[in-house]
């Protein structure tokens, strides 16, 4: 990957929003903060590179020390320096039969729809983001049958109910 230049300010930004992003999604015990800071940290500085000389505002003002925001949010930053599409491998390993493993959070899912409406996304949206086939499963093998057997079960039943009435309706 090409090393990136930003400010101090926008690193600070997007490493804080990193490790906030991180540990609301992850329990970390407080005694391995610092390391996991410093891990992130490390591996953030091998891809960017931070510029450390002063840069100038539009009216001449030095912005070192200032806490300016950066022109593109961290979310922003994050989607242009971090998001590499998933291998062939990658995908595989995400469908299971109990679960599928979210690009998006790392967690698993039985179904992707809700947890993709929770973030403003839709399924072809989703796809189109991680690059995955258009025939990328949504809800994992174990709900795609346990819904198909419901569903069998209710049609089944339906259509019994109708051979009654009919059956019924002959005796009278």
């Amino acid at each position: 990957m090409e090393n990136r230049r930003i400010n101090q300010v926008e690193y600070a930004n997007l490493l804080s929003y990193l490790m906030t992003v991180y540990l609301q999604n992850n329990k970390v015990d407080h005694h391995f903060l610092p390391d996991l800071i410093r891990s992130v940290n490390k591996s953030l500085s091998e891809s960017i590179h931070v510029d450390q000389t002063q840069w100038q505002a539009s009216d001449g003002a030095t912005n070192i020390g200032k806490a300016v925001m950066p022109a593109r949010t961290p979310q922003e930053f994050v989607h242009d320096v971090s998001i590499s599409l998933p291998t062939a491998k990658d995908i595989s390993a995400s469908i299971h039969d109990d679960y599928l493993v979210s690009f998006e959070d790392g967690k698993k899912y039985k179904a992707l729809p809700r947890h993709l409406g929770r973030l403003g996304m839709s399924p072809t949206e989703y796809r189109r983001k991680w690059g995955l086939p258009p025939s990328y499963p949504m809800m994992c093998k174990s709900t795609r049958e346990k819904r198909s057997e419901i569903a069998r079960r209710h049609e089944l039943a339906r259509l019994g109910s109708r051979a009654r009435r009919g059956r019924d309706n002959k005796l009278q």
